[in-house]
């Protein structure tokens, strides 16, 4: 298998640190978004939508959107049964389902619009409002305050475990603090949350 991505994006970084925690070594090849190298014929080729990351298997079929790629490499590396990032039982599957998500359609979405929106974002981008890109900032100190609320009664998003969820909101974390912004000092949970998970050997991935 091969993993097309691009390593500085948060996206292709949830899939490096998922596969690191099932000890999944992927070969990686860049694609070079910011020359443009995802709309190339090429890249499309594997992935009409021009996205990273891209996973190709070895029969030459594709797979792409994180969430899936994870829940592939999952169901391979454990024969058919869930990781404990994915959930064990109905109940945990569903409440780590239920954070990713909101994770990845909350405060990872806001950094992305901002990055297209507030900042220069892509040469590619064919359409940018700053007034938008300025909102999402707000989204974001808004949804940084919501895993903080939650982390005060959990070590992890999901409950007591690590899981995926953890690995998108860490993945958020980092690229709105790319951005320059970076978890606000009252936000005591989500800090202490966040120097834990950097322990982890998977998260240098």
């Amino acid at each position: 298998m091969k993993l097309f991505e691009f390593e500085a994006f948060a996206n292709p970084r949830r899939v490096r640190v998922f596969a690191a925690e099932l000890g999944i070594e992927l070969e990686r090849e860049q694609v070079d978004v910011l020359a443009g190298e995802h709309l190339q014929f090429e890249h499309l080729q594997r992935n009409p939508y021009g996205a990273v990351p891209t996973l190709e298997l070895d029969d030459g079929r594709t797979i792409s959107e994180s969430a899936v790629i994870c829940r592939y490499l999952a169901d391979l590396n454990a024969e058919g049964q869930h990781s404990d990032l994915l959930g064990n039982t109905t109940t945990e599957r569903a409440l780590i389902d239920m954070w990713d998500r909101r994770v990845e359609h909350g405060l990872l979405g806001a950094v992305a619009s901002f990055f297209h929106h507030g900042t220069e974002g892509l040469a590619t981008d064919k359409y940018r409002n700053s007034d938008w890109g300025q909102h999402n900032k707000e989204t974001i100190a808004a949804e940084m305050h919501r895993l903080d609320q939650q982390l005060q009664e959990h070590k992890y998003l999901a409950g007591e475990t690590f899981s995926i969820a953890d690995i998108t909101a860490l993945c958020a974390v980092d690229f709105a603090a790319l951005l320059g912004m970076p978890i606000a000092d009252d936000h005591v949970a989500l800090q202490g949350w966040y120097a834990s998970v950097n322990t982890r050997d998977s998260v240098r991935a």
